[in-house]
């Protein structure tokens, strides 16, 4: 998995940087227009505030910031890539002109920004790796003014925040001068990534920084293999509920969670209570809380992220000897490095322990 920091800004020529360093890609990000004009998106390293920083920049027998149309990125583009890249690269385009048209700003002479077509071919042909997954952190933006000779643009510019609201992306405002994310850039990252609020429960592995010259810079993280799962504790304490109503509360949140369990306790006044606690994923945790305020009496919820580390799990199919007998059962096997542990499914156990009354 790649965890991206962009709490600093994201711009396009910033993310193709970091992922040029992850994912090294064989052929070169070239587009040849059909009036023969060729541009490439090339690649270069420069120290920032002491560390070493990929920058991305266009070269060309031409003028890379004019506008081109969507029939001369096809044509550049060429039917040799991948069609999922293929693909990929003109939806991108085609939802970035629509964002300038919601936004109500113009849109560059006949459609595009060459570089905003390399960019893209430079990020999805490398995100074309089987099993690779993205995730960001919230993007940094400007705040307050834009003065650009006559014309006064507030920030977060329109287009950034249109993107955002496309995609429910967050964004946090960040001091000083200039834009600090640009929409082509935030396109690329929400069209990739699964956003999450803070810096997960991880391993991490190799660091990168990326940026357009004398952009912004943007941070990103292959993480190992042996990631952290994270999850969310939630947990209440329940002073005025009857044994029946956590009985069937913690049946109801069960279904909604990944575990759920009961703590007897003493609270305030001397009360006997229960601390009901559950544990769920990201996807789960609203649905996990809508239980606690529909199924218990509590009128509060505590929770917070929490990393869950696993040992390696599967099923086998295998069988318990018993006097004798040998009794088809399913085994969890779970592995941690030489650790082994098996232990037989208690549904599989319980089929065997009926009594002759129930046959």
């Amino acid at each position: 998995m790649i965890l991206v920091d962009p709490q600093c800004g994201v711009t396009a020529f910033g993310l193709a940087a970091v992922l040029e360093v992850l994912s090294p890609g064989k052929e070169r990000d070239a587009l040849v227009l059909p009036g023969g004009e060729r541009f490439e998106l090339v690649f270069a390293s420069e120290r920032r505030g002491g560390r070493e920083v990929r920058t991305a920049s266009v070269t060309g027998s031409g003028t890379s910031d004019r506008g081109i149309a969507m029939e001369e990125v096809s044509a550049a583009l060429g039917e040799d890539l991948a069609s999922g890249v293929l693909q990929e690269c003109r939806d991108y385009l085609r939802e970035l002109a629509e964002v300038y048209d919601e936004a109500g700003e113009a849109s560059p002479g006949g459609g595009f920004w060459i570089q905003s077509a390399l960019t893209a071919l430079a990020v999805f042909r490398r995100m074309a790796v089987p099993g690779r997954t993205f995730r960001s952190l919230p993007a940094g933006v400007g705040a307050g003014m834009e003065e650009d000779g006559a014309r006064v643009t507030p920030l977060p510019c329109p287009t950034v925040l249109e993107v955002a609201r496309r995609y429910a992306f967050p964004v946090r405002g960040l001091p000083g001068t200039g834009r600090r994310s640009d929409a082509a850039g935030l396109l690329l990252l929400a069209r990739l990534s699964a956003p999450v609020e803070r810096l997960p429960s991880i391993v991490p592995g190799r660091q990168v920084y990326g940026a357009g010259v004398g952009g912004s810079t943007v941070r990103a993280m292959e993480l190992r293999e042996a990631e952290l799962e994270e999850v969310w504790l939630v947990e209440a304490a329940l002073d005025d509920a009857t044994g029946e109503e956590m009985g069937r509360a913690i049946e109801q949140i069960q279904e909604a969670a990944l575990e759920a369990h009961v703590v007897q306790g003493i609270g305030k006044k001397g009360r006997p209570l229960y601390l009901l606690r559950a544990l769920a994923r990201g996807d789960q945790l609203e649905a996990v809380l809508e239980r606690y305020f529909r199924d218990t009496p509590t009128i509060g919820v505590r929770y917070w992220p929490v990393g869950r580390f696993r040992m390696q799990r599967a099923v086998r199919d295998g069988e318990l000897l018993v006097d004798g007998c040998r009794l088809p059962t399913r085994v969890k096997i779970s592995r941690l490095g030489d650790i082994l542990k098996g232990k037989a499914e208690a549904d599989d156990i319980g089929r065997y322990l009926r009594t002759p009354k129930d046959g």
